[in-house]
């Protein structure tokens, strides 16, 4: 909530700017922008913290998978790589509103084992999830990593002093997370047909019994 309520506003300002001041590193002749770039420097570090701290919890907690897994390798690079040459507002912003998203997931993780699949505010949750999930996540990952491999294989942006390789590298790892929001929108998909199968009804009981499990821990985290 706090890093994707940062990058809001950034995001909307540098939309207008021009390729230098979204995607290289600060210069003079963009210093009408400084502000919005330090707010999503700000923001990505506070992101970067949370990444390292839920790896561990995550892995203490042996609730880890393959592809949650690749999610935190994929977006700990994106804020190692842009933090340490100074460059991507744009981008950065872009994939910290990915974090919307993640609002409504963790209000369906926390209620559907206590108001159960069939509650209406379970549903409202996971079809408010779906949304900015699709929005957020699907369109504007594949919208920015268009729009900065488009740039940097254009020489439209001179990106100096940035090894040529930390931009190769960026658009692959651009790529992998596309490819990774695609399978994931696949499983939302089938986890909403789950969500509307069930009948409505005001109120479930808390488990189905005292010593029931709870597997909500995992996708809670699963879109930060």
């Amino acid at each position: 909530t706090l890093v994707s309520s940062l990058a809001a506003s950034a995001v909307w300002s540098l939309a207008s700017a021009p390729p230098a001041a979204q995607l290289d590193a600060p210069a003079a002749a963009n210093v009408i922008w400084t502000g919005d770039i330090a707010v999503v420097a700000n923001a990505s570090h506070i992101f970067f913290c949370f990444l390292l701290v839920d790896t561990i919890v995550v892995f203490a907690r042996r609730d880890m998978t393959p592809d949650y897994f690749l999610h935190h390798v994929i977006f700990c690079l994106f804020c190692l790589m842009l933090q340490y040459d100074c460059f991507g507002a744009y981008l950065a912003g872009w994939l910290l509103l990915m974090e919307v998203s993640t609002i409504f997931l963790n209000g369906f993780s926390f209620f559907r084992h206590r108001l159960g699949y069939g509650h209406w505010l379970v549903k409202g949750f996971f079809v408010a999830f779906a949304m900015s999930f699709m929005f957020f996540r699907l369109v504007g990952t594949t919208y920015i990593a268009i729009h900065f491999i488009h740039i940097f294989f254009s020489s439209e942006v001179p990106f100096v002093g940035i090894p040529p390789w930390h931009l190769y590298t960026v658009s692959l790892a651009l790529a992998a997370a596309v490819v990774l929001q695609v399978f994931w929108a696949y499983s939302i998909g089938r986890k909403l047909a789950k969500v509307f199968s069930t009948p409505t009804k005001a109120t479930e009981p808390l488990l189905a019994s005292a010593g029931g499990s709870v597997d909500s821990s995992k996708d809670a985290t699963k879109s930060s």
